[in-house]
């Protein structure tokens, strides 16, 4: 009797100190997306442990094969211990449920999806919008000095979205 193959459930996060935007795929097809906000503690430790709980609450309704996170790439993020904790934490959480873990640069991920150099981000935003018309309410309509709160919330999604697509594309080769 021949085995049937479950789709591989991957869960890509787009970490932050104020938002924490995450996709959930099995396989291509986008079954999740959302944006945690980080409110409520303007204290480190606060601030670390609401992180901790909401990726963890995410990792367990999620229930992924594969988490894909994005490494921190500009130096302020680089140097944040908060960030540096919060990513250390999640890794372990996804080791102990025996999951398996991808660090991609978000610049990197981000050429390797679209196939050239430096996209801007309404650009990725508006080409995933075209392969998932779900997230199409989501993508700025103004050029970035004008774009508001709400612009940068979703782009957080975006973000994760590219980190997803980007782990599937290298695990076909």
């Amino acid at each position: 009797m021949a085995r049937i193959k479950k789709p591989v459930r991957i869960l890509a996060i787009d970490p932050g100190l104020e938002e924490i935007g995450f996709v959930v795929f099995e396989e291509r097809e986008l079954v999740r997306y959302g944006v945690k906000r980080l409110r409520g503690s303007k204290l480190s430790h606060g601030l670390l442990q609401k992180g901790k709980i909401i990726l963890r609450d995410l990792i367990e309704q999620a229930s992924p094969h594969v988490l894909v996170l994005e490494k921190p790439s500009h130096k302020e993020r680089k140097r944040n211990k908060i960030l540096r904790e919060l990513i250390a934490h999640t890794k372990s959480l996804a080791r102990i449920r025996r999951i398996k873990v991808y660090e991609y640069d978000p610049c990197v991920a981000r050429e390797c999806v679209f196939r050239e150099k430096k996209p801007t981000k309404k650009h990725v935003a508006e080409l995933i919008a075209s392969y998932y018309p779900e997230l199409s309410a989501y993508v700025p309509v103004k050029r970035r000095i004008l774009w508001g709160k709400k612009d940068f919330y979703w782009l957080n999604v975006f973000d994760a979205c590219v980190l997803g697509l980007h782990y599937l594309g290298t695990r076909k080769k």
